[in-house]
């Protein structure tokens, strides 16, 4: 299993803070991102700086890395890239030492909430994944069977992919979302080319995959 390209990564980073001043005047905090980060797209309006909905930066830099969106709450950030969530954390750990620098920012880390990921990747598998779906075979026979009569020269169904997620409602504090791995869409299925999706750093997320691989 090898990674064709990382569609989307998200880092979120739960922590709270407080300054000597009392709060950072969020003007200054937009100044500090442009100057830094160079961030194209920044908030200028009051209601743009209501952390409640996340006050928005869009399409930084940071080490020669694209940050596409920052998001700040009252809670915490989130980033959003297009690189390995690693690049998230690096980028985090950053913005908070400058903000201690420039604003004597003091984090204060929310209890029970540290962080949470979402890792969107395009992978090639050296298997056809297809015996995983060995179980369905009784349910795809049937499915064939009629669909097979409403068209003429339909290629036979057979299992793509699969959805896990756990039960939110009983998820006390973090929410997480949910593990996928189908096939790619707009591929054949001969490429053996899927896409996934996780509540995971990068690095483990492509772990994960590989050991599905392996069982095989």
């Amino acid at each position: 299993m090898k990674i064709s390209n990382i569609i989307s990564s998200k880092t979120v980073r739960f922590l709270q803070g407080s300054t000597t001043s009392g709060n950072i005047f969020m003007p200054d905090f937009t100044r500090l991102m442009q100057e830094n980060f160079r961030f194209l797209q920044v908030p200028t309006k009051l209601e743009e700086f209501n952390a409640s909905n996340g006050v928005k930066f869009v399409h930084g830099e940071f080490e020669g890395i694209v940050i596409d969106l920052l998001e700040v709450y009252e809670n915490g950030v989130v980033i959003s890239t297009k690189t390995n969530t690693n690049n998230g954390n690096k980028f985090i750990d950053a913005l908070i030492k400058l903000a201690s620098k420039e604003f004597n920012f003091e984090v204060t880390n929310v209890p029970h909430m540290k962080k949470i990921y979402v890792s969107e990747l395009d992978v090639i598998s050296e298997k056809n994944l297809d015996s995983i779906f060995d179980s369905f075979k009784g349910i795809l026979k049937i499915i064939n069977n009629t669909v097979s009569q409403y068209g003429d020269d339909i290629p036979p169904y057979e299992g793509t992919g699969f959805l896990i997620g756990c039960d939110l409602v009983k998820a006390s504090y973090v929410k997480p979302g949910k593990f996928a791995l189908e096939r790619k869409a707009g591929q054949s299925f001969d490429t053996n080319i899927y896409y996934s999706i996780a509540p995971l750093p990068t690095d483990v997320h492509l772990e994960v995959l590989q050991e599905i691989e392996n069982i095989l």
